[in-house]
């Protein structure tokens, strides 16, 4: 009887008073009187009264026509078969053999699981990383564990913020959505899209685009720069919030961001009058005095002096009396002629005032 690659284990007297001609790369469990003659070379085996256990399964089907003893993890005879092997190219089962570098001994070829995680190594998209849910989110073969990409985006997982979305990889903001669906990358309040258009940077918080009425609508891009309700192209103060349109001078500037109200000369903070009269002549009443209404240098001209005379005369000839003194003022100041004066006195005599 010529024996190769073969394993003989288990029995009552696996070798005993007997001879036979080995080829090599067998298993005895125990030899006990028994000469071996031939090739001994890659032979397992032990010596009566000790027994090498092959870790072997009991006899039950392990897949293929027959049953069969599935060796178990530990077994001598794993990995220790004969290095011309294969042939045999499959096992008693059916299965290609070798599953590992070289094949086992006996009709059994042990799938090899290199991690242990209960999945054989030819079936493992990761054999030498446990994983025996095989994931595997991108489905190219390499289950998440070993893969480096899992969602084949070109972002390693480290370094993706969603490896298992291929159509995210980045949140600036870290709100949870991914800078391709979020309109605002970097959480600002303004939009990417608006910031782009502005020239500031989507992916900088600090980063902002002017935006003058604090809306998150930069000016660049908002029709209403002040939220006035007034259009910027419409608007008499596009920066400035005035819903009226206010204008008291009428010069286009609206009075909210018009410095001389009354356009005057003098600035309305330092303007006694900044609303003052805007007529060029002394005017009482409807009548024109002829006289030029001189501004004085804290905004108060004739014409506002003369309004309160008005404004505080209990009677007629009071208003006549206040007027009649600013005149007299004006002349020894050298503002006004003697005839000027007279014309202010008389428009004032014949006005309905108070």
């Amino acid at each position: 009887m010529v024996l190769k690659n073969t394993l003989v284990a288990g029995n009552s007297a696996d070798c005993t008073g007997s001879r036979f001609t080995s080829s090599g790369y067998n298993l005895i469990g125990q030899i006990r009187f028994c000469q071996i003659l031939g090739d001994t070379t890659g032979n397992l085996f032990e010596l009566y009264p000790f027994i090498l256990d092959p870790f072997l399964g009991p006899l039950q089907n392990n897949g293929g026509s027959t049953a069969t003893h599935a060796l178990l993890a530990g077994s001598p005879a794993i990995g220790t078969g004969s290095p011309d092997c294969p042939p045999p190219a499959v096992d008693q089962r059916g299965l290609a053999r070798p599953q590992g570098a070289v094949c086992d001994i006996g009709s059994f070829e042990a799938t090899v699981d290199g991690d242990d995680d209960g999945i054989p190594d030819d079936e493992d998209n990761c054999p030498e990383s446990a994983n025996a849910d095989q994931a595997d989110n991108d489905g190219d073969g390499d289950g998440d564990v070993c893969d480096g990409d899992d969602d084949n985006d070109g972002v390693l997982d480290g370094d993706d913020a969603f490896p298992h979305d291929p159509t995210e990889s980045a949140d600036t903001d870290g709100d949870g959505t991914g800078n391709n669906a979020d309109t605002d990358d970097d959480g600002d309040g303004q939009s990417d899209a608006d910031e782009m258009a502005c020239g500031s940077d989507p992916l900088t918080a600090a980063s902002l685009a002017p935006d003058n009425d604090d809306d998150h609508v930069p000016d660049c891009v908002d029709a209403d720069d002040d939220n006035d309700s007034v259009p910027d192209d419409e608007d008499n103060c596009p920066d400035t919030s005035n819903a009226d349109q206010g204008d008291y001078d009428g010069d286009g500037d609206g009075d909210a961001c018009d410095a001389d109200d009354d356009n005057d000369g003098v600035l309305d903070g330092d303007d006694a009058y900044p609303h003052g009269s805007l007529d060029s002549a002394v005017v009482i009443d409807g009548c024109d005095a002829g006289v030029a209404n001189h501004v004085f240098a804290d905004g108060s001209s004739f014409n506002d002096l003369i309004g309160a005379c008005a404004a505080g005369a209990a009677n007629h000839g009071a208003f006549v009396s206040c007027v009649t003194q600013l005149a007299n003022g004006w002349k020894n100041a050298g503002l006004i002629t003697g005839a000027e004066k007279g014309r202010i006195t008389r428009c004032a005599a014949g006005a309905d005032i108070p």
